[in-house]
């Protein structure tokens, strides 16, 4: 399992500068989803793992301006949270907090929405 999301990491982190917008967006889409269902499966007594996928797909979310690269994104943490809550509740929290003030308060409006659509899946996922 460390092979294969360090490999979708890499992936996400550092894509291709030749594919054109639309095919960057569907392939940074795809990564988030795949990286976010593996991270589903990470043991509980990786912590550290966990968050780190967590916070990484999170970045993701906020630095793409495309939708649906961030309704992907938002979609796999509403599914992510309540296990990352179970390991790291404080570190969630703020986190949470985090989006909400990004939400109301970034200066782009790619950021806004991935912020508002964080916190609206962290919101789904903690209170059902």
């Amino acid at each position: 399992m460390p092979t294969l999301l360090a490999f979708l990491s890499s992936a996400l982190e550092n894509p291709p500068a030749d594919l054109e917008i639309t095919l960057q967006d569907l392939r940074q889409e795809n990564i988030v989803i795949a990286l976010g269902m593996l991270a589903l499966h990470i043991p509980s007594h990786e912590p550290a793992l966990l968050g780190d996928v967590g916070a990484r797909l999170a970045r993701v979310a906020l630095a793409t301006p495309a939708a649906d690269v961030q309704q992907a994104a938002a979609g796999v943490l509403a599914r992510l949270i309540p296990k990352w809550m179970i390991i790291d509740d404080a570190t969630v929290r703020e986190r949470i907090e985090s989006w909400f003030e990004g939400a109301l308060s970034s200066g782009s409006y790619g950021e806004r929405r991935g912020a508002a659509l964080l916190w609206a899946a962290a919101q789904s996922a903690t209170t059902g």
